[in-house]
């Protein structure tokens, strides 16, 4: 799951429906280490924020229309969460999205991209935000010691990270347009699961 979420954000503004992916799990679980990864792995496109200092807006007008890979890490330090989770709602569909100003003209706006969130709990706006976020909960294994690889290998595996993924991504796409209903499951949560699922079966 969480190898075709990093496959379907290199390519986000094709899918119809773009699922976002949220890390949980104590602290020493690799959270920061898988982020950090992401980051290096993502090169110049990458857009690492920290959710202590994060709002909605500076958050909206950071990302712009840029494709930048954005990665939130500390979201449970944001005072701004609910406000955040509101515009990643959004990017679900590439919903437009309108604010009032000052002025008699109101702003529209809108999101197409895919974030990666990161805080050591989870904590939805609604219930209806469930099926846009896939939750994945990191438990520490003391067996493990996953190291970064050197900005030389991380050079080479983002080229072939890069062509899979636009190799797969309308292959995938039409995979998905495949898929029927599946009894006893919101098709927001099918569809959700269905766009990184649909990058590592072919």
């Amino acid at each position: 799951l969480f190898a075709g979420w990093l496959l379907a954000q290199i390519v986000q503004g094709v899918w119809n429906w773009r699922p976002h992916l949220w890390l949980t799990g104590a602290a020493g679980t690799g959270k920061t280490l898988l982020i950090s990864f992401l980051e290096g792995l993502a090169g110049p496109l990458a857009m690492r924020r920290e959710g202590k200092s994060l709002t909605e807006a500076g958050f909206r007008q950071d990302l712009g229309h840029d494709g930048a890979q954005a990665f939130i890490d500390e979201f449970e330090k944001s005072e701004h969460r609910d406000t955040l989770i509101e515009y990643l709602r959004s990017a679900s569909r590439g919903g437009t999205i309108v604010k009032g100003t000052t002025s008699p003209k109101a702003v529209h706006f809108s999101i197409r991209h895919m974030v990666l969130l990161a805080s050591i709990e989870y904590r939805l706006a609604r219930a209806a935000e469930r099926s846009r976020f896939l939750i994945v909960e990191l438990a520490k294994d003391d067996n493990r010691c996953p190291v970064i690889p050197n900005a030389a290998k991380m050079e080479e595996l983002r080229l072939k990270v890069c062509a899979f993924a636009i190799w797969a991504a309308f292959r995938a796409k039409n995979l998905i347009l495949q898929l029927g209903r599946i009894a006893g499951y919101e098709d927001r949560l099918v569809e959700s699961y269905a766009v990184p699922l649909s990058m590592i079966t072919l």
